[in-house]
């Protein structure tokens, strides 16, 4: 039996997404966990190749110790924020992809530019798999550079497929999945069920200043939106689930990127007046995604293996990040992080995410989908990939691979007063750390009890609040030299360096740069059961 590909309207074409079971993501969407390029060297020993032994228990995991807080500096809460246009939409616009790059699995802060996600490649017979164990940190960004956790941004902007200053980017404010999820849902906490809007601090950083103008008039300063967790290499506890487990059996690193850990992709956007650059990571990419026919639009392709023996498969999709690899040294200097080239960019339209759960909660199925949309909005994912799973068994009529463009679409129209207070907010924060002395940081909080649940609180930092960039990333960004010099051209790129990638990055179509919507052509009904990665790479239009 193929695979289920839909739309939630009924229609043949869909897309996908990879699984944070357990405790990746939380009910109203928003990564409130870690990602699997998190799990680095802290495995507990395994059972075969990771199969069979499902319920394995993961180790203790004990919290770390809040960091104190700075002082006041104002609170506000959701019914102080006055919209001012009501007439205009927050609306997502312009969506382009100016970087991305990969975690490797390196003892010392590595990274590939652009390197590229893990292709979808599905087992070609269901399997029992074994349940998530092991310690994951929360943010992998913040455990490899807890000094800088921004600082591959200005690497994968200036070295990458852009090859562009960040200044020039003429960026407002760069984001996180996880600080613009969580601004979301404190704007949105009235809706969601109790506990929906958990405690998040972050710290906000300008770089550059109005002052530093360039000829065009257009602005260097940049807010940088910089998660902040109890500890850099913070662990999530209670791990359960298949949310790691399933990704890695059913993805596969390409042969540049198979030490990676993680992939990160940033998307540009307009949304309420701002230029917006938002760091997530990807699940992984449908391979020959057709994209000349499908003007930007996703065409999926699950692409099935052909591998039949056991010890084959997994040595296919090099499956070394369930096994204990070299230990993480995060005793980072200013100039730690090493960057390699390699890799090939993949467009968002092939770009997938995941999320796996228990068979029983199938029936849950739209109301699943619809906790998902805040994350698969604010990250632009056109495709996302539901799997649900019988004691660890992936069935494959049990995995639903569904284009969510319309859904996305008809959420964001439905919920434009908490977007216009969201872009409103987005504003505020901006405006706040702009009257602070250059460099200074404003550290933004939201905390349980006393009432303190229904604000937002504005802070001086508390110690140990971390800088957004180094500064050698803060001088790539702006485009200068070490003499602080405007540097011209663009930035170096090696010149052994794909070609091919340059294609990539592009801006898209449909509801990507310039049109207002996703074309009707694109959600054309498609049929994949006679197509094959050899001959078509799943074009969805073979005949029987």
């Amino acid at each position: 039996m193929d695979y289920d590909l839909r739309t939630r309207y009924g229609r043949g074409n869909s897309s996908g997404y990879r699984g944070y079971g357990g405790s990746r993501g939380s009910p109203q969407g928003g990564s409130q966990g870690g990602s699997r390029g998190g799990h680095w060297g802290r495995s507990q020993e395994q059972n075969g190749y990771g199969l069979f032994n499902r319920y394995q228990k993961a180790p203790a995991v004990a919290a770390s110790p809040r960091p104190a807080f700075g002082p006041l500096i104002r609170s506000i809460m959701v019914s102080d924020i006055d919209v001012k246009d009501e007439n205009m939409p927050a609306v997502i616009t312009d969506c382009e992809l100016v970087g991305s790059y990969n975690w490797l699995d390196s003892k010392s802060p590595l990274i590939l530019i652009p390197g590229g996600p893990p292709r979808w490649t599905p087992l070609a017979q269901a399997l029992p798999l074994q349940g998530d164990s092991g310690t994951y940190f929360r943010d992998i960004n913040s455990a490899r550079l807890p000094l800088h956790p921004m600082e591959p941004v200005a690497h994968a902007v200036c070295k990458g497929i852009s090859s562009q200053k960040g200044a020039d980017l003429d960026i407002d404010i760069v984001a996180c999945g996880y600080t613009f999820g969580n601004l979301l849902r404190f704007i949105r906490r009235d809706e969601l069920e109790p506990g929906g809007c958990k405690p998040f601090r972050l710290v906000a950083q300008l770089i550059g200043s109005d002052d530093e103008s360039k000829e065009d008039g257009k602005s260097k300063a940049t807010l940088f939106l910089v998660r902040r967790e109890n500890a850099p290499d913070e662990c999530i506890p209670g791990i359960s689930g298949f949310g790691h487990t399933f990704p890695e059996a059913y993805t596969t690193w390409d042969a540049a990127t198979r030490k990676s850990k993680s992939h990160q992709r940033l998307i540009k956007y307009r949304f309420g007046g701002l230029n917006i650059l938002l760091r997530s990571e990807a699940d992984g990419y449908f391979h020959q995604t057709t994209q000349k026919a499908s003007s930007g639009a996703v065409r999926p392709a699950a692409e099935k293996t052909g591998i039949d023996d056991i010890d084959n498969l997994f040595a296919s999709f090099g499956m070394g990040s369930q096994a204990a690899s070299s230990p993480v040294d995060t005793a980072e200097t200013e100039d730690s992080l090493q960057v390699q080239h390699g890799g090939s960019s993949q467009p968002q339209s092939a770009i997938f995410d995941i999320k796996t759960r228990s068979i029983w909660k199938k029936e849950q199925h739209d109301e699943m989908l619809d906790q998902e949309m805040p994350r698969l909005w604010c990250r632009q994912m056109p495709t996302f990939i539901l799997a649900f799973h019988r004691k660890g068994v992936f069935a494959k009529e049990d995995i639903e691979i569904i284009d969510v463009r319309q859904d996305i679409t008809k959420w964001e129209q439905d919920h434009q007063e908490s977007l216009q207070k969201l872009a409103e907010l987005l504003q505020m924060i901006l405006a706040q750390v702009k009257v602070l002395p250059r460099g200074k940081k404003l550290e933004i909080c939201h905390t349980e009890g006393d009432g303190a649940d229904e604000c937002l609180e504005f802070r001086e930092p508390g110690p140990g609040a971390m800088d957004a960039l180094s500064e050698k990333g803060r001088r790539l960004w702006m485009g200068q030299d070490d003499d602080g010099d405007d540097v011209d051209g663009s930035a170096h790129v090696d010149e052994d360096e794909d070609e091919d990638d340059e294609s990539d990055s592009r801006s898209y179509n449909g509801r990507f740069n310039d049109d207002s919507g996703w074309s009707d052509a694109d959600l054309e009904e498609l049929d994949y059961t006679a197509c094959s990665s050899s001959d078509c790479g799943y074009c969805g239009k073979c005949p029987y």
